[in-house]
């Protein structure tokens, strides 16, 4: 992404709040819960691989349908690809042509109401990196029973760890508005300036665990720029330095009926989560 232009750039954050109604069913609060030091969704089998959105501002589709399959795979024990274009398509009708952006809620929405709680696979609806310019989804394709979302206490680092080890992968919004985000290669991403408004977050990514990192704690986080973007399309973003980058100022988790007892996956969570990680 070093060769982009900023116009190019930001055309790639396509996270904004349109003021959509919300369907959060409660919120998230922390709870000072017992949950393990690490945490990382992968070694689980709830998290696809990387996606790339290309030079569309899809980036909220792809936060919210990362969130999706992760609740679709452990409620049902199936990780699947879902269809970000879908959402591309289909939230206002399409109007989203890349350049509008949308937010995570809005997608979890129109989910819920016009969807029947349901996504077609990526194979059946692939991505595009562009709107059809209309909804061209088809409910016998459609799969899954997610039937409402849940908020995290905005600007909580500690209700956001205790959401991903509890339940689920989180969609969050950040400020990735720096040349320094856009460049990342490796390490733990720190970047003093960084915004932590609502108002102030444009990028839509996914909080798949956390860890500790010589002595810097941080959030795993799956973006959508492709595998040669930053750690095999990962970044650790900073953790605990007063929601840097607002990660925990808009975060929620997608709730489906007959999860996995996730009690079970902790006692058993034995594991590295830096070992697939290239720092060379």
């Amino acid at each position: 992404l070093a060769d982009l232009t900023d116009d190019e750039y930001k055309r790639m954050l396509g996270f904004k709040r349109s003021g959509a109604p919300s369907l959060a069913t409660s919120t998230y609060r922390n709870q000072n819960d017992n949950v393990p030091d690490a945490w990382d969704w992968r070694k689980h089998n709830v998290v696809t691989p990387v996606k790339n959105q290309g030079q569309c501002g899809s980036c909220w589709a792809f936060s919210a349908v990362a969130s999706f399959e992760s609740a679709y795979a452990l409620s049902t024990g199936t990780l699947e690809s879902f269809s970000e274009q879908e959402l591309v398509d289909c939230v206002d009708g399409g109007a989203d042509d890349c350049s509008h952006g949308g937010e995570m809620a809005h997608g979890f929405v129109e989910i819920i109401e016009n969807h029947g709680g349901k996504l077609e696979k990526e194979a059946d609806y692939p991505y595009t990196a562009q709107s059809h310019g209309k909804c061209l989804a088809k409910d016998d394709k459609a799969i899954g029973h997610f039937t409402s979302y849940v908020n995290v206490t905005s600007g909580d680092e500690d209700a956001l760890k205790g959401a991903i080890a509890n339940h689920a992968v989180a969609s969050v919004g950040i400020d990735a508005s720096s040349f320094l985000f856009q460049l990342y290669r490796h390490g733990v991403f720190s970047w003093s300036l960084c915004k932590n408004g609502y108002n102030e977050l444009d990028h839509g990514v996914s909080a798949v665990g956390y860890g500790n990192y010589k002595g810097k704690d941080f959030w795993l986080v799956k973006n959508s720029w492709g595998t040669g973007w930053g750690l095999d399309g990962y970044i650790l973003m900073s953790r605990n330095k007063d929601n840097q980058c607002g990660i925990a100022t808009d975060a929620s988790f997608v709730v489906m009926p007959k999860s996995t007892n996730h009690s079970k996956i902790q006692d058993a969570s034995k594991f590295d989560i830096l070992q697939d990680l290239p720092w060379n």
